[in-house]
């Protein structure tokens, strides 16, 4: 089960004592050393030796993360980060998308001053992306570039059979990249023809956080 894994993990990162099983094998187990934690599988409690007995303990910690007694997996430092562009009115592509009012950015990995999400450690990456674009009339895309190099075109807005100057379309992108450490990604807007770009303001906003 998950929780098991969460706790076969810790043990492989830090040779910390941890064993896990089932409440009847930590009631078989005898002559452990003080200290030594037991997590059972079966009842998603953790116990902790103190030289005689079994003590439960109300949560299950292991560096930065912890499993409470309800078995809710607590990662406060997993890198994050979200927010918007409130440039005016926005941005013409092409250009790169710089969110510069941002949520939340924990670990500081992204920089609102070139739009870069710099990947603290090597993993799975998920990008998330909405605006409203505008063209008068044309069409663009909505690309991911890692390190400053294109990857592939991931979300399409066109209104060139539209006339005019104030034709609008929802923009919406989502995306999955295996990225290694020091890696950065960026999202761009792509002018294919005519004038285009996304509305500033509450018209956009992002997601970049790391999945392991």
């Amino acid at each position: 089960m998950f929780l098991e894994g969460v706790v076969r993990l810790a043990k492989a990162f830090g040779g910390l004592g941890v064993t896990a099983g089932l409440a009847a094998d930590r009631a078989s187990m005898t002559g452990m050393g003080a200290g030594q934690q037991f997590f059972e599988t079966d009842t998603n409690k953790t116990y902790v030796y103190n030289g005689s007995s079994w003590i439960q303990e109300n949560d299950y910690t292991v560096g930065a993360m912890s499993v409470d007694s309800s078995g809710r997996l607590s990662l406060p430092y997993q890198p994050v980060a979200s927010g918007s562009m409130d440039f005016g009115v926005g941005i013409w592509g092409p250009a790169f998308y710089i969110g510069n009012n941002l949520v939340i950015n924990r670990g500081s990995h992204y920089n609102t001053s070139n739009g870069r999400f710099t990947c603290p450690v090597s993993g799975a990456y998920a990008l998330f992306f909405q605006a409203i674009a505008w063209c008068s009339p044309g069409y663009g895309y909505v690309d991911i570039y890692k390190n400053g190099s294109f990857i592939m075109p991931f979300a399409h807005y066109n209104l060139s059979t539209l006339s005019g100057g104030n034709n609008w379309a929802n923009v919406n992108l989502n995306a999955v990249i295996n990225c290694s450490a020091s890696d950065y990604l960026q999202f761009y807007i792509r002018t294919v023809s005519g004038n285009n770009g996304i509305y500033g303001a509450s018209h956009n906003s992002f997601s970049i956080f790391y999945l392991g």
